[in-house]
C-alpha cells in the first residue's frame, strides 16, 4: 500500500478554508487537553500516552499552518464558525425571498383571476337586474 503524500493535491485550499482547519485543530487540542485530565484522574495511561502523542501531532499541523500563513490565521474559531453560520444565513435569506417572490407572484395571478371572475359575475347579475327592472 501506497503511502498518501499532499503533493498529490488537485487544487489550493483558500484562506478561509486554512482557517476552517486550524480552528478544528485547535478545537481539537482542547478536546485533548479535557481527555487528558480525564484519563489522569481515572489513572489510565495507556490512554494518556496516546493523547499526548495525538496531541504533539496536532501541533505540528498548528505550527506548520502558523509557518506558511502567518497572521493571517489568527482568527478565533468562534470567529470561524461564526462567519461560516453567516453564510450559511444568508444563503437561506436569498433562498426565502426568492420563495416569497414566487408566491406572490403566483397569488397576485391568483387575485386577478378572482377579481375577473368576480367583475365579470357582477357585470352579469346588473344585466339580470336591469332586464328585470
Amino acid at each position: 500500500m501506497a503511502k498518501q503524500t499532499y503533493s498529490n493535491v488537485e487544487r489550493d485550499l483558500t484562506l478561509e478554508e486554512v482557517k476552517i482547519v486550524y480552528a478544528y485543530l485547535q478545537e481539537q487540542i482542547e478536546m485533548v487537553n479535557s481527555q487528558s485530565k480525564t484519563a489522569i484522574e481515572h489513572n489510565d495511561y495507556v490512554k494518556l500516552k496516546y493523547l499526548i502523542d495525538y496531541r504533539k501531532q496536532l501541533l505540528v499541523a498548528i505550527h506548520e499552518l502558523e509557518d506558511i500563513y502567518g497572521t493571517d490565521l489568527h482568527v478565533s474559531p468562534m470567529q470561524v464558525k461564526v462567519n461560516s453560520m453567516n453564510q450559511s444565513l444568508q444563503k437561506t435569506a436569498r433562498q426565502s425571498v426568492k420563495w416569497m417572490i414566487k408566491r406572490n407572484v403566483k397569488s397576485q395571478q391568483m387575485i386577478k383571476a378572482c377579481l375577473s371572475k368576480t367583475a365579470s359575475g357582477l357585470y352579469k347579475l346588473a344585466d339580470v337586474l336591469q332586464n328585470k327592472s
